[in-house]
């Protein structure tokens, strides 16, 4: 039992150690309009419509309770990918290149923005 408590006490001290404060937009680049969409759990507001970008959003990310996954809801399906982080605490835009509905791929990439 004691042993067990431990281990909980030693995770959830690691777990404070890896967050980290994360400012990230979403611009979509794509011929579809996006909705639903949710970047390291954090829902986004409203939708994207083809060439618009959403505002900077704030978000403490931890590595041990979330995925850096990018979802979002484009006719009727939904379409998820892992993220990259950025390795410097910046602003980063995560801009969605392509969707491909037939074989249900998303093609991103990441800008860090200064």
């Amino acid at each position: 039992m004691m042993k067990t408590i431990g281990v909980a006490l030693l995770l959830l001290m690691l777990s404070f150690l890896y967050q980290e404060e994360l400012n990230f937009r979403v611009a979509n680049k794509t011929k579809h309009t996006l909705t639903h969409i949710r970047v390291f759990g954090t829902n986004l507001q409203g939708e994207l419509k083809p060439n618009e970008q959403s505002d900077y959003y704030q978000t403490i990310y931890n590595d041990f309770t979330e995925e850096a996954i990018l979802m979002v809801y484009v006719e009727g399906k939904n379409y998820g990918i892992y993220v990259p982080l950025s390795q410097r605490n910046n602003r980063v835009t995560y801009i969605i290149d392509s969707i491909d509905t037939i074989n249900r791929n998303i093609l991103i990439r990441m800008q860090v923005d200064e």
